[in-house]
């Protein structure tokens, strides 16, 4: 039986699809990267110069967040059950985890039972009892050893995979990744970042990348220009000397 294929698009939309730029944010809810990013993103994404800007959010569990796979999952479940209430949620899962509730310490020795029922917990008190108990239900292990959600989890590990994308958080806008997007972006940084984008692809701030990867780049080839510099020098004064002893 051929792999199941999804019937929607892959991630979570925090602003309208189909507007004329699309900024998909590939993020670990339990990354601190990740998070400053998905901050800065949640203050600006209704301002004005994002009327043109579909921000869609990409999961991706790092293995070495063990914790965040769950996360992740609570994450999908409450998407499913109740898609406006996804922006709380993920609000309320970036402070649990910054506070320490979600971080690797605390759930070192909890079960994955335990941190299910800390996740429907958090959902209960940052959106409402019927959205957690619809989560709780996704969640809960059925006949086969999985959950209702898991199906969703595959989607987004093979679609950020399938992207070639490995580090978090990757900003990929209009299909491509934007490596000149830090995730230490203020929510101005990133409004300034759009405002320049007019019509050819944010070239303001391309330049100023550029512009600093050049210098950079001379920074580091300094060394060697000035011995190369200092070699040929040495070359016409020995080229000189010798044919002045010729004469």
């Amino acid at each position: 039986m051929p792999p199941h294929l999804p019937a929607t698009d892959i991630g979570v939309p925090l602003t309208p699809l189909g507007r004329k730029v699309t900024i998909e944010l590939f993020v670990d809810f339990t990354c601190p990267y990740s998070t400053r990013m998905l901050k800065a993103v949640d203050q600006m994404r209704e301002d004005s110069i994002c009327k043109d800007v579909s921000f869609v959010v990409q999961h991706v569990p790092q293995p070495f967040h063990p914790q965040g796979i769950f996360v992740h999952e609570a994450s999908l479940a409450v998407y499913q059950a109740n898609p406006a209430a996804y922006p709380s949620f993920m609000r309320a899962a970036i402070d649990a985890y910054e506070s320490g509730t979600l971080s690797t310490n605390s759930t070192w020795n909890q079960s994955r039972g335990e941190l299910y029922s800390l996740l429907v917990d958090l959902v209960k008190k940052s959106v409402d009892e019927a959205t957690a108990k619809e989560v709780q239900r996704l969640l809960a292990m059925n006949a086969n050893g999985n959950n209702a959600i898991l199906q969703s989890l595959i989607w987004a590990c093979k679609y950020h995979r399938t992207r070639g994308v490995h580090v978090t958080p990757t900003v990929h806008i209009n299909g491509l990744e934007a490596a000149i997007v830090s995730s230490g972006w203020t929510a101005e940084q990133w409004l300034t970042f759009l405002g320049s984008g007019t019509t050819d692809g944010f070239t303001v701030w391309a330049a100023v990348n550029l512009y600093g990867a050049f210098c950079l780049t001379v920074d580091l080839l300094a060394p060697c220009c000035r011995f190369a510099a200092e070699s040929v020098n040495a070359c016409f004064l020995h080229r000189n000397f010798a044919d002045s002893t010729e004469l």
